[in-house]
């Protein structure tokens, strides 16, 4: 089988029309975008689909709309091949998604997050007249050397991404970035790319968003990863839960270590990466780095491929479905409920109908309804009430599921 990793895109990556099959496709795609609407109040479909770029490329709007279709099309591909992965990773920006498509944060804890720093970054960036370049077919050796020559002359221009042994970006006051940009052209070779209307992400002109996005994330609650998220900051997997507020603030003003990320990815012997990009922004970030396969789920073409290799006996038989995760939680939380009558009508009688439930759609073909998920987290939710499992290991379960299994606020929302 193959050890998937999954990558969520980061800020310049969005374009008129992105994702657009797939929102049409798909009502987990379709529920995911009107959530992120009713919680950030910006009306992604309308200015995805037929805004103008210049609309669509302001940071407060492009980073929410980036940020909403990555975990949206990660939650139609979990939905439609029943595999989650070994790892999740985002470049920049995408760490927010990686960290909710691994059940770490809430999506609308991490929309919320999302709107502060991009709010946060247009102060800075008007404050100051930063900016951002990404530079190709350079070593980086040279451009980090460049940086540090500017930097001993005054000038405040930093090496903000790590992205290849030939690619980096650097950040800074848009005056010194343009002269780095010359020093670096006289060598005859390299592209020069500025990121419209980027704030200096990822290096110390960043400081003073640190406070209010620490602020902000010590009010959201922060949940057991259900698969290892790699930090830009370490270019590692985060140890514990307890590492994302630093490595959230870290992440504004330190470099994205993303050469560290792909090659601890080959160390974890990851064949095959999942690009939830719209249009393939990994395929030369990874192949700069590293042989692994990647596919990216946003393009029709690539799509097809994914899932023809989903669709094989080989991982349909490692499918798991929803009432199967429901039932997997039945059976794995302790029990603290020792009256025997009241065990036995709310637990084990509950439970023999979610295992008929699960038996039923077995034998009927394997195909799940709406209803029928429903049926099961109804089933679940009593047994685990009967089982008196504390409200927060309760609200954790309902989460992974409901995540693993793409199931949408507006379909499955369940008050506990």
């Amino acid at each position: 089988m193959k050890n998937i990793a999954a990558l969520f895109p980061g800020q310049g990556s969005q374009y008129i029309g992105m994702y657009k099959i797939l929102y049409d496709e798909s009502s987990i795609v379709r529920d995911t975008i009107e959530e992120a609407e009713e919680v950030t109040g910006i009306k992604l479909k309308e200015l995805c689909f037929n805004g103008s770029i210049s609309k669509l490329s302001k940071p407060e709007n492009a980073h929410i709309a980036i940020h909403a279709f990555s975990v949206a099309v990660f939650r139609a591909f979990v939905e439609t091949t029943g595999v989650t992965p070994q790892f999740c990773a985002g470049h920049s920006l995408g760490e927010y998604a990686a960290l909710v498509c691994a059940g770490a944060i809430r999506f609308s804890d991490a929309l919320k997050l999302v709107q502060l720093r991009s709010r946060l970054s247009k102060d800075i960036q008007s404050k100051i007249d930063g900016g951002m370049t990404i530079i190709d077919g350079i070593e980086v050796e040279t451009i980090a050397y460049a940086c540090q020559k500017q930097q001993a002359e005054g000038k405040q221009v930093f090496v903000s991404c790590y992205n290849s042994a030939i690619q980096a970006a650097i950040s800074g006051t848009n005056n010194d970035l343009e002269d780095t940009e010359r020093l670096l052209l006289r060598s005859g070779k390299g592209t020069m790319s500025p990121i419209i209307g980027s704030a200096p992400f990822h290096c110390p002109l960043m400081e003073s968003a640190v406070e209010p996005l620490r602020e902000q994330l010590q009010h959201i609650e922060v949940s057991e990863f259900r698969y290892p998220v790699l930090s830009n900051y370490t270019g590692k997997p985060y140890k514990n839960k307890q590492e994302l507020e630093d490595n959230l603030t870290h992440h504004l003003i330190y470099p994205v270590k993303w050469v560290n990320i792909i090659s601890y990815l080959a160390y974890r012997n990851i064949n095959l990466i999942i690009d939830f990009s719209a249009n393939k922004v990994f395929q030369n970030m990874v192949a700069g780095n590293s042989p692994i396969e990647t596919l990216c789920y946003g393009s029709r073409r690539d799509r097809s491929t994914i899932q023809e290799l989903y669709q094989g006996d080989l991982y349909q038989k490692h499918k798991s479905n929803y009432i199967s995760k429901c039932i997997l939680a039945a059976v794995s939380t302790p029990n603290h409920n020792f009256d025997q009558e009241s065990y036995q009508l709310s637990v084990v009688d509950n439970y023999r109908e979610l295992i008929k439930l699960g038996d039923r759609i077995s034998n009927g073909g394997g195909k799940e309804t709406t209803e029928s998920r429903r049926k099961g987290m109804e089933l679940l939710i009593k047994i685990l009430d009967g089982k008196k499992v504390p409200n927060l290991e309760k609200t954790r379960w309902i989460s992974q599921i409901e995540e693993e299994n793409a199931a949408t606020y507006k379909d499955m929302k369940i008050i506990v």
